[in-house]
């Protein structure tokens, strides 16, 4: 909610805008002497509406500036797991954010552009916060917007290989993955390489400012298998302005030389390869913030062809991208309070469609292209 909450502002008292870690107690503080100081609730909102990175939505009703608060340094926030349990999505694994923001400024990316300039947590804090994690676990994750920028990750894995680390890792930048982080990746036990090549053709890479060429992510994937890497994740999308029938002949082309490496090193366990295609979502605060984003109907037309073309490939799974949810949540990025019964709707159980018709919202409002 801190990029847009206007959606949810009406259903909400206040709303804390960025990052909570040593930003919180302020608030905190105020909550805890409401009491003491017998004033009413009205008067505590007014009270709370002049922190820093508090949005009263009663008081300012979208009017003031309310400041992105972050946090102050990544080694004082110590940004790992408080706990370790089999009973969630990363099973029985210590977390550990080595990068918050990215700084690369791709243009549809707005965990950049809300977190700049990116923080790194030190080489020493990172060892000292792995060492606590291997008390409970020795799976341990690494995370960030682009972790192998990190500067000091290969070293930081390294580090993690003679302490008996099984290694996880978020997305990897292929331009910065150098081979020597691929071979300790690999003798860590990392069996999945994640990518994000985005799009194929050069001119939509310098629309969205990823201009990786395509050469780089081939090496880097066939270095990867030629480790031992058997689990390929990559990540495109697709909806751009003039996108075309070409790039999605590109894209097509781009993962049967992928499928062609994977064949060429033969073993019991043969590559899998799974990619996404997602809708491109316009988000605040990013540079294509203002572009028009598809319609339903032509983003469902424009999946089924590629869903079609990459089943001709054979053995490339393509997992599932919803044009209805994409539309959805492009609502909910560039929405205002007029959604707010919308939403209350849908919660009870009225379909989507249906919740927006009831009060007379048409989606096309929020998907147009905006005026600067």
């Amino acid at each position: 909610p801190s990029a847009n909450p206007e959606p949810i502002a009406e259903l909400m008292d206040l709303i804390f805008i960025g990052e909570a870690e040593g930003n919180l107690n302020p608030l905190l503080d105020r909550l805890i002497s409401w009491k003491e100081k017998e004033i009413s609730r009205d008067e505590l909102m007014e009270e709370l509406s002049e922190l820093d990175g508090i949005y009263v939505p009663s008081i300012d009703r979208g009017q003031r500036k309310i400041r992105w608060l972050r946090a102050r340094g990544m080694d004082s926030i110590e940004p790992c797991s408080e706990l370790v349990t089999h009973e969630t999505e990363f099973s029985n694994m210590w977390l550990l954010e080595l990068i918050r923001g990215c700084g690369r400024g791709c243009r549809f990316c707005m965990a950049d552009f809300t977190h700049r300039p990116p923080r790194y947590l030190s080489l020493k804090a990172a060892l000292k916060l792995v060492k606590r994690g291997m008390r409970y676990t020795d799976r341990i994750g690494l995370l960030g917007a682009a972790v192998s920028d990190h500067p000091h990750i290969e070293e930081i894995t390294r580090r993690l290989v003679r302490m008996g680390a099984r290694i996880s890792i978020s997305s990897l930048r292929a331009d910065s993955t150098s081979d020597d982080l691929l071979k300790t990746l690999a003798k860590g036990g990392v069996k999945t390489l994640t990518l994000a090549p985005e799009v194929i053709l050069p001119d939509l890479k310098s629309a969205i400012n990823k201009t990786i060429p395509n050469e780089t992510f081939i090496s880097v994937v066939e270095r990867a298998i030629s480790l031992g890497i058997t689990n390929l994740k990559l990540y495109f999308i697709t909806g751009l302005p003039d996108e075309g029938k070409a790039e999605i002949e590109a894209m097509i082309a781009f993962l049967i030389m992928i499928r062609e490496i994977a064949l060429s090193y033969p073993r019991r366990n043969p590559v899998r390869i799974r990619v996404t295609v997602s809708p491109l979502i316009p988000k605040p605060h990013t540079p294509l913030q203002w572009m028009g984003m598809e319609d339903e109907k032509e983003l469902s037309r424009r999946l089924r062809l590629i869903r079609r073309e990459i089943g001709r490939i054979g053995g490339v799974e393509l997992s599932p991208s919803s044009a209805r949810m994409a539309v959805i949540q492009a609502v909910l990025s560039r929405g205002d309070r007029r959604l707010a019964p919308v939403i209350i709707d849908t919660a009870n159980g009225l379909p989507w469609r249906q919740a927006l018709k009831r009060h007379n919202i048409h989606p096309e409002i929020y998907l147009r292209e905006l005026s600067l």
